[in-house]
């Protein structure tokens, strides 16, 4: 198995970047991050070879985690390079992982591959929740999905303390040895000196980021739930911090997912088993995606008129709730859905009965609901989601104007109507 490779390459050589938080130091050798923020792979004495290189079949873009930069990813992208354009996304400047995840699609093709090692899987979860349809293959290495436990806001302000007041060699010093095996830096000279390098690029600035949008992040487990492309799952067989066991859950959550252990590896598994990783990649990249011929609706006219039905359950939620009709609204939804109005996104109402209950029991005031940029991806033949946009007025004269967004999960149900089986608002502006 491609996943059990334990060997380790030597280390690839350290990448120039400044102290800056957001700019990259203009003499990069191993890559060249360029005016969109991805790190685009580049190599000395290569740029002839890649100017003959065939056009690339897909874009893959990898995101690196806490304190880490392209480097975590290096083996990966001269392994993948060959037959896909491989992009390194750089998140130093960010501190939400909304946030980071909306770099990504902002600087993201139409369609793409994702995979995220540790924090970087985080974001590629919320990326995958925010815009599903745009995503055809993801990956999630060494990571997890739960939320703060107890002491870790307080462990992390202690490392950021250090970092301040010792350096980031210091930091270094105290966070790396928990990272990868047991010993293995004491071991691995080529790894120890490279992971360092690594983590004294960064400064201080960058580290609160980066803890900042740890200690803020989001549910990951409803992000994971709205996972419908081929999924792979990988960890080092030695992580500590985020062990086997968090990925076994992670796995059996999306059916048909891959799931693949990495021997002799900890939390650092694409630099520790860069072999094992880029394999791994290599096969994923060959599983079908969702949306390849013969997973969505084949039929032109069939697709055309479930879009469309799709479309008309939308504008009609719309209505129903201006005129307060709590009993059409509930029938909307399948007997297990879930709805989350845009001012309270995290604070979803369960269960059709509970909808109505919401929708019934809500202060009655005068509201316009006015949906546009309806987008529906088919998921299956019975499965799909939708994004549109909202315009909600209210009051006596529509003085109050609130912007935003739904996300919807629709199922077609055995009497052929297309039922909500999640709806998730949000504010596009706060």
């Amino acid at each position: 198995m491609a996943g059990r490779i334990g060997r380790m390459l030597s280390a690839a050589p350290a990448i120039t970047i400044s102290d800056s938080p957001v700019m990259p130091d203009r003499h990069i050798a191993a890559r060249q991050l360029n005016r969109t923020g991805l790190a685009a792979a580049r190599y000395p004495g290569r740029e002839s070879e890649q100017r003959k290189e065939k056009p690339v079949r897909q874009t893959i873009i990898l995101v690196p985690g806490l304190l880490c930069d392209a480097a975590v990813w290096e083996h990966q992208v001269r392994g993948l390079e060959p037959d896909h354009a491989v992009l390194v996304a750089d998140l130093r400047a960010f501190d939400t992982i909304t946030a980071m995840a909306r770099h990504v699609l902002d600087i993201a093709p139409a369609r793409f591959s994702l995979a995220g090692h540790s924090m970087g899987a985080r974001v590629a979860l919320e990326v995958v929740r925010a815009a599903p349809e745009r995503v055809d293959r993801l990956a999630l290495f060494d990571t997890g999905i739960h939320g703060l436990r107890d002491g870790e806001a307080e462990r992390r302000q202690a490392l950021i303390r250090l970092g301040e007041e010792e350096g980031m060699g210091a930091l270094a010093e105290a966070w790396l040895p928990p990272m990868v095996k047991e010993g293995r830096l004491t071991q691995d000279a080529a790894l120890d000196r490279a992971l360092r390098a690594m983590v004294e690029r960064m400064n201080p600035a960058i580290h609160r980021n980066h803890i900042a949008a740890l200690l803020g992040r989001p549910d990951a487990r409803a992000a994971l739930s709205a996972v419908r492309c081929p999924l792979l799952v990988g960890v080092g067989e030695e992580d500590r911090w985020s062990p086997p066991s968090q990925h076994e859950e992670i796995a059996a959550a999306v059916p048909g997912s891959r799931y693949v252990v990495f021997a002799d590896s900890g939390h650092m598994a694409p630099m520790e088993s860069p072999e094992a990783v880029t394999a791994a990649l290599r096969d994923w990249m060959q599983m079908p995606s969702a949306r390849e011929p013969g997973n969505t609706p084949g039929d032109v006219l069939a697709r055309a008129m479930a879009e469309q039905a799709i479309a008309a359950q939308i504008y009609r939620f719309a209505q129903a709730n201006d005129a307060h009709d709590h009993d059409a609204l509930a029938e909307m939804f399948t007997q297990d859905g879930t709805f989350a109005r845009p001012t309270e996104p995290d604070r979803p109402v369960e269960g059709r009965e509970a909808i109505r209950a919401f929708f019934r029991d809500r202060p009655a005031r005068r509201t316009r609901h006015v949906m546009a940029n309806v987008v529906v991806d088919f998921l299956s033949e019975t499965e799909a989601r939708a994004r549109s946009y909202v315009v909600l007025y209210s009051g006596e004269r529509g003085e109050t104007v609130l912007i935003g967004d739904f996300d919807d999960r629709l199922v077609l149900e055995s009497d052929r109507v297309w039922r909500f089986a999640s709806r998730r608002g949000s504010l596009a502006f706060t």
